[in-house]
């Protein structure tokens, strides 16, 4: 490269002909600006070709990667946050494109949301059936002339049924808290422990006692109470009625019978012993010598 006889500077090229042993050469000479010009448009050109393509590349890729990957990434992540809004009827749908991994992924997680779907709706059903029943018991227990109360594992109670009122003369809501040897009058306690208390905490299935009640207005009432564990282990349930008027029948009963027992051994005219009375007597004295090895004697007057 030189400049020529005008001062242009011009790149040359050398070939020699065929045929001619190298002897003739043929000499062509470009200017210097010509050549870089056709050389950066053809760089320009190659390097828009480049480019061009790169960013169609590019643009396939992320529209490839779009459809693989991002759409079905949001579609997961939108599901994802309905189901934890609440919503377990979200499904997670992908789309043809997307990624073997993440259909895999959206098939289980759509699963996962249709089985939770079906288990909250059982659970509300448990919920309706067990809210029904449980008002259903209530109201037995509410209208219910004997007194229900459930204890826990120390005797005290936890809930006591508005017949409370009518077996104890006190408030349901008064006994909250309260031992059920505080209700018991001290000389029935012994019997309570023995009878009702110890024998649930050993694990019998049921037991029952019959214990006095002072009322706040001063009457005893007698009460009889039968006991059972709850299933769960958590407490006890009593079912406690009001039977002084039964109590009062079998002391009058006891009276009466106490006063038959008198008058069969007695003579009606003179009111002394009769025989049904000597025979008694006698007998029980003839078992009293026998036991004790004494002689026995008889003077009939």
């Amino acid at each position: 490269m030189a400049p020529d006889l005008d001062g242009t500077r011009r790149v040359f090229g050398f070939a020699p002909l065929p045929g001619r042993g190298g002897s003739i050469v043929v000499t062509v000479g470009l200017a210097e600006a010509e050549v870089r010009q056709a050389a950066d448009h053809r760089l320009g050109v190659a390097l828009a070709v480049a480019l061009g393509a790169t960013a169609f590349a590019v643009l396939i890729g992320w529209r490839a990667a779009d459809r693989a990957l991002l759409r079905p990434i949001r579609a997961l992540s939108a599901a994802a946050h309905l189901v934890g809004s609440g919503d377990l009827s979200a499904q997670a749908r992908m789309e043809r494109g997307a990624a073997r991994e993440l259909r895999a992924l959206g098939s289980t997680f759509t699963r996962m949301a249709r089985r939770l779907h079906e288990r909250d709706g059982r659970i509300a059903g448990m919920g309706r059936q067990l809210a029904a029943s449980e008002a259903h018991h209530r109201l037995l227990a509410d209208t219910a002339t004997d007194m229900i109360a459930r204890f826990d594992l120390s005797f005290r109670h936890t809930y006591v049924s508005p017949a409370c009122q009518d077996v104890l003369g006190l408030p349901a809501d008064g006994l909250a808290g309260r031992a059920l040897s505080d209700l018991v009058l001290p000389e029935d306690r012994a019997e309570v422990e023995s009878s009702l208390v110890l024998p649930l905490i050993g694990g019998r299935a049921a037991a029952q006692v019959t214990y006095r009640v002072l009322r706040p207005d001063g009457r005893t009432t007698w009460v009889e109470s039968s006991g059972r564990k709850l299933a769960d282990g958590s407490g006890y349930v009593l079912v406690s009625r009001d039977v002084s008027a039964r109590k009062a029948l079998e002391a009058q009963l006891e009276d009466a019978n106490r006063q038959l027992r008198i008058l069969v051994r007695q003579d009606g005219l003179t009111g002394l012993g009769n025989r049904r009375h000597f025979d008694d007597t006698l007998d029980t004295e003839y078992r009293r010598a026998m036991r004790v090895g004494s002689p026995l004697a008889l003077i009939m007057v």
